[in-house]
């Protein structure tokens, strides 16, 4: 039942059974929940019910011993040249960060692969040259948490 839910189940607010809610993801053919994802939540409802059959408050863990098929990756595309020259050039309305910054994050994103996350921790003692390669250290700032 759990890998049946559609994969934005959860992110949002529904009042629906369970049941509705997978009949109708099935009906409407949306993406489902990954096996990866019905894998972590067995994982932790395991080592919940680990503990309450430790304490006797449970005679078997009913979450223990699954097998997962998770094998199955997603496969992304990169970006087209032509979508990539309609980001660099699109007009830029936002107040939080400035033009320049952002077109900053846009290329370091072009040009390394790095996550959104990732480009937005970096701080300037991050950018090492390295047998003179300019080079990204991506790493937490322990400051920060």
């Amino acid at each position: 039942m759990l890998s049946s839910l559609p994969a934005t189940h959860g992110k949002g607010k529904t009042v629906l059974p369970l049941r509705v809610v997978i009949a109708q993801a099935k009906e409407r053919g949306v993406e489902t929940v990954g096996g990866k994802t019905v894998k972590n939540h067995f994982s932790r409802l395991s080592a919940l019910w680990g503990h309450l059959v430790k304490r006797d408050f449970a005679d078997k863990n009913p979450w223990s011993g699954w097998d997962f098929n998770v094998t199955k990756k997603i496969v992304r595309r990169g970006w087209t040249d032509a979508e990539l020259t309609q980001l660099a050039h699109a007009e830029w309305s936002g107040t939080a960060v400035s033009h320049r910054t952002w077109a900053g994050i846009i290329t370091i994103g072009m040009f390394t692969g790095m996550r959104l996350g990732e480009i937005c921790n970096l701080r300037r003692q991050d950018i090492e040259v390295i047998d003179g390669v300019p080079c990204f250290h991506v790493r937490p700032h322990p400051e920060d948490n």
